[in-house]
This record gives C-alpha cells, structure tokens and sequence, in this order.
C-alpha cells in the first residue's frame, strides 16, 4: 500500500470516523481505523459494532492495501503536523506516515483482523433535505428514553406514509413529533437508535441525506460519508391514542420567558424529580417549586387570559424541549390529569406533550 493525499482532507476523515474508535473495547482493534485503497480514493472506517462509519476521499493511489492503524495515534500526528501533503506506506503490519518535514512509523493491526461488516440488502430508499432533518432530530431525540430495559423507546419511529415522514420519540412520560414532508411515496416505518440520530446530526454538511434500508440495517449517506446502524426490531407504542385532540386553555408564550421561569423553579424542585406546580390564575401564570431542604421558589408571567388551572409536571421535561425551540410557543392544557401541549404557531410540523404528575 502507498498513497498520497491532502493532509487537511485525511486529517478531517480521520476526525470523522474516530467517534466511533472505543478506547475501552476488550478489543484492541477497535480502538483503530481500518484504512482501504479504492481505485483513486482511500476509504477510512470505524465500527463499534453497533454502528459503522465510513468516509472516502480522492487519493493517489500508487499501490493498493489496507491496514487498521491506533486511532488516537494517527489522530495526534495530523493534528501538529503543519506539512499539506501526506504519504502513507504500509511495510509489513508498520503504517510509515511522511510529509515534507515529519516521518512516523506507527504500529499497526493487519486489514484481517477488523471485524468484517454484515452484508447489506438494499430493500427501499428516500432522501430528506439535511437542515430539516437536523432540526427533526434536535426536537424529538431528547425524548427518547434513556432506560435501556424498554430498547424499542430508545430510538425515534420514521413513519412513511404518502407523502410525509412523522418522526416519533417518547419515554413514556413525554412525547414529541415532527413532521416532514417527502418527495416520495413510501409506506413503511423504521425505528433508528437515538445513538445514531445523534451522530448523524453532527455529520450533515451536505444538503441532503438519503436513507438506504435493509433488512434490519440502514445506511445514511451525507456527501462522502455512511453511517451504517442496526434498526430497532419491535412494536413502537401507539402514540395517536394519546395526542390530545383539542385543549381547554390555549397561552401564547415567548419559549425564553417560560425558560427562564421554569429553570429557577427546578433549582428548588431537584431532590423531588422536578416537581413544579404551574397555575393559571387572573392573567398570572404562577410557577412555583418546594424542597424542604433547598426552600422554595415562585415565578410569574402576565397572560392575557381569563382562564384558570393547576397541575404538577416534571418542569425538566418542558425545559429540554424549549431550550431547542427558541420560538413563541401555544401552551395547551385540558385539566391537571391530561398532557400538557406545546405547540408552535409558526411549524404547526411540530408537538410535545408532557404526562403531568399525579401528586396534587
């Protein structure tokens, strides 16, 4: 193996595929990045055998090979090398990095013993502009649980149908969902791990990403890269029959303001999971919180409404979802024993509830 490539474009896929090098695995080699010649690209992969990585760029290719060599290794190496051109060389199991002022040889495993990826079948496909799925996964991954003993609320649904995506992630006490539109017509869902939501998140740069499904696998393709990851096998609970449809009380709030009141209230309410009172009463929205080792805590906001209630909620539950909404929002309730619904007027796309708590 001998190539030679850019050292800012090697030094970026490197920095890619590392997310998912483990520095903990039992596994030595997977704490590496299996580095494969194509015919005028070097293709770099990671896996954590959950998910798999994979980033291709233009290289010269002057003699093919693979070699998996110590991610944090070569990762440090580009990182303080100055130099725009990099050579690799594989002698033996020995990656011989060079540039026009620095030389490392680095230790390394042999192509073999990176575990081999499972072989794909492509059964469907579709593509979703990259912005609007960024902005999908921001609004609903949060609400996904983080209770490993129910695996299938662990990752967010992708409903198919007609013309639309409904992206659905609940943990049981919460719920958000956002819709797309989609170009095609697809009948189908899929459940996708919140782990790789998140990831695929950080890797968008292009402007779309095309989703390729198999027959428990998907890959997600954004420009050079591929995020392959398993699907969640298992029925997604039936989230319509909770959506609430219609709401006694409507408030139209700034999300900051709201924010900002329910962040002082849950620095009193912590030791009791977040329990905050939140009551309407002659155009006050009162928001107050007790600990009996900490002392209490009540804000107000001035709403133009005649309407009156009292419920308890989890107050970190509305703060995760309006710390990533940044707009005005519609605060619909029913009575103090139904969710409490978060709305934006401007993305009607969009819907959080919240299960309030039954301790009043």
């Amino acid at each position: 193996m001998k190539c030679i490539c850019e050292k800012e474009i090697l030094k970026e896929a490197i920095n890619t595929t590392s997310r998912l090098v483990s520095t903990r695995s039992t596994l030595p080699v997977l704490q590496a990045i299996l580095i494969t010649t194509g015919k005028n690209s070097l293709i770099l992969r990671t896996t954590d055998l959950e998910q798999a990585l994979e980033v291709e760029i233009q290289s010269e290719i002057q003699e093919g090979g693979a070699v998996a060599v110590p991610g944090k290794i070569i990762t440090d190496f580009l990182q303080n090398n100055n130099d725009t051109t990099i050579t690799l060389e594989l002698e033996d199991t020995t990656l011989v990095i060079s540039s026009a002022n620095h030389k490392a040889r680095i230790k390394s495993f042999p192509a073999e013993d990176y575990p081999t990826p499972p072989v794909f079948t492509e059964k469907t496909s579709f593509k979703l502009p990259a912005n609007s799925l960024k902005n999908v996964i921001e609004r609903c991954v949060f609400a996904t649980s983080q209770d490993d003993t129910r695996p299938i609320l662990t990752g967010v649904l992708f409903q198919l149908s007609k013309n639309k995506i409904t992206a659905v992630a609940t943990d049981g006490y919460r719920l958000a969902m956002h819709e797309l539109p989609l170009s095609q017509e697809v009948e189908s869902e899929y459940i996708f791990p919140r782990r790789a939501l998140v990831e695929l998140a950080k890797l968008t740069s292009a402007s779309e990403v095309t989703f390729i499904i198999g027959e428990n696998q998907a890959r997600l393709v954004t420009g050079n890269t591929v995020l392959t990851t398993r699907l969640l096998d298992g029925a997604f609970p039936n989230y319509k029959g909770i959506l609430p449809k219609n709401q006694r009380v409507k408030l139209q709030l700034r999300s900051s303001a709201l924010l900002q009141n329910l962040r002082l209230a849950s620095i009193f309410s912590r030791d009791s999971a977040y329990s905050t009172k939140i009551e309407l009463q002659k155009g006050r929205l009162i928001i107050s919180a007790v600990s009996a080792q900490v002392g209490e805590s009540s804000n107000e906001l001035t709403i133009k409404s005649t309407d009156e209630f009292s419920l308890s909620v989890n107050a970190q539950y509305l703060i995760d979802a309006l710390q990533v909404i940044n707009q005005d929002i519609t605060l619909g309730v029913i009575d103090q024993k139904s969710p409490v619904v978060i709305t934006i007027p401007d993305e009607p796309s969009y819907l959080y509830l919240v299960m309030p708590l039954r301790n009043e």
